[in-house]
């Protein structure tokens, strides 16, 4: 008897050493787990880092080394458009091995980096940057369709258009599109909402903008429009299609068109058609009509327009259409000089 109490007595007793073993097992297993986890860790595709003031957000335990045209810097180029990574020469690496199967990319609009195949948290990165050959871009072809996904698509939410001669992403924007015809961010557009619940769109290129050789229908039945600035900033020397190109843009009362270059367009059909507010044009002396066959309805239902200042290349071509080039805008000053003599109007 008292040897089965003594039997019983040991079993219980080292039925807890054994509980507290496989405790104890149990516990550096999961800790042990965690440090590899740690150490090892593994991301499931890509992992994007988003950039502040030229540092990288989120970075946790991956490092960065930042080089631009081949000088160690501190930070990531602040003013990110003004560079491009050289993705030659940019990898990332694991203690002195190089991982070949890593993808490095560069978003210059927003500023983002992704690496896609990240395996380890103990990955250092070398980033090198080049400063960015600008090209001018060239705005892509109008999109007034129905399905339009662009600013096109905001045309009855948009008073004011601005073009400016810098990409330079705005602070706070809702809507941000690519509208260069090579997608390559050479032509950026920001619509940033005002207090009246408007947008306010921002198209900004690299020193200037280029539009379309076809421009038919660019600004038209932007009904909401009051305000267009930095029209200078726009190339026309390429364009030859104005068709429609500022038709129906019923709040504008005055257009400042003294930077364009006409010099290649054929077709002004409805150039400005039905701008019933419309009072004052500057067309300056770069607009050249002498290649245009088309003035068909040119001013047509601009009923408010007073004055259109004209210049020296605003001449007739013989057998160019000008067919109710001023119906119903009575109150428009007509071109003068001999190409217009034998015109009546």
């Amino acid at each position: 008897m008292n040897k089965k109490m003594k039997l019983e007595k040991f079993k219980e007793k080292n039925k807890k050493k054994l509980g507290v073993l496989l405790f104890t097992i149990i516990c550096m297993i999961l800790i042990g787990s965690v440090i590899l986890y740690k150490t090892f860790a593994s991301f499931t595709v890509s992992k994007d880092f988003n950039m502040i003031n030229g540092n990288i957000q989120g970075m946790g335990d991956i490092e960065f080394a930042f080089y631009l045209n081949g000088a160690l810097s501190k930070t990531m180029p602040s003013n990110y458009t003004d560079y491009d990574l050289d993705e030659k020469e940019s990898y990332c690496g694991l203690g002195d091995k190089k991982l070949e199967e890593m993808n490095i990319e560069y978003h210059r609009q927003d500023g983002t980096i992704s690496i896609q195949g990240l395996t380890s948290t103990k990955t250092k990165c070398y980033l090198y940057f080049k400063t960015y050959d600008k090209e001018v871009g060239m705005i892509k072809l109008t999109s007034n369709s129905a399905d339009a996904e662009d600013i096109w698509a905001y045309k009855d939410s948009i008073n004011k258009i601005v073009f400016e001669n810098k990409i330079e992403p705005k602070v706070t924007y809702d809507h941000s599109y690519d509208i260069s015809v090579k997608q390559d961010g050479s032509v950026m557009a920001y619509l940033v909402k005002n207090e009246d619940n408007m947008y306010t769109c921002y198209i900004q290129g690299n020193k200037k903008i280029k539009t379309n050789t076809n421009s038919a229908s660019l600004f038209s039945q932007f009904k909401k429009v009051k305000t267009l600035e930095g029209m200078e900033y726009l190339d026309t020397s390429e364009t030859t299609n104005m068709t429609n190109m500022f038709r129906e843009m019923e709040s504008l009362t005055e257009i400042d068109l003294s930077h364009f270059d006409t010099s290649q367009v054929t077709d002004m059909n409805s150039m400005f058609n039905n701008n019933y507010k419309l009072e004052f044009l500057d067309l300056g002396e770069s607009f050249d009509t002498s290649k245009v066959n088309n003035m068909n309805g040119m001013f047509y239902a601009s009923s408010s327009l007073k004055y259109i200042k004209y210049g020296n290349k605003f001449v007739r071509k013989p057998d160019s259409d000008i067919t109710n080039m001023f119906g119903y805008a009575p109150n428009a000053n007509k071109p003068t000089g001999e190409s217009w003599n034998d015109v009546s109007w």
